[in-house]
């Protein structure tokens, strides 16, 4: 019985651990995509106040650059949200291993 249980635990520890080394690409990505999204709303912003722009051109420059930015505010959420699951994945990590060394002893 306390082998399956540690066979388990093993296993356990094993997928978190691959979730873990996961997390830095993912955060990345989405950093990657927040600092683009972000550029891309400060060009449409730039573009709207351009005189040689037409007034109707103007209000749908401004209606895509907000666009982007709530894009970017997403991903900046998702990326607070990854970040705290790596935070849990690595504390239950610890939690695991310290249930592992307990068992062995």
């Amino acid at each position: 019985m306390a082998d399956e249980q540690r066979a388990r635990l093993r296993q356990m520890l094993v997928r978190l651990r691959k979730r873990t080394k996961e997390y830095p690409q993912h955060l990345s990505a989405l950093d990657a995509e927040t600092k683009q999204n972000v550029k891309t709303a400060q060009f449409f912003f730039n573009l709207a106040k351009a005189k040689y722009v037409s007034p109707d051109l103007k209000l749908t420059q401004r209606t895509v650059a907000r666009g982007f930015r709530r894009s970017a505010a997403v991903a900046k959420r998702q990326k607070t949200r990854v970040q705290q699951q790596m935070q849990r994945h690595l504390d239950l990590c610890e939690q695991v291993t310290g249930i592992l060394a307990a068992m062995k002893t």
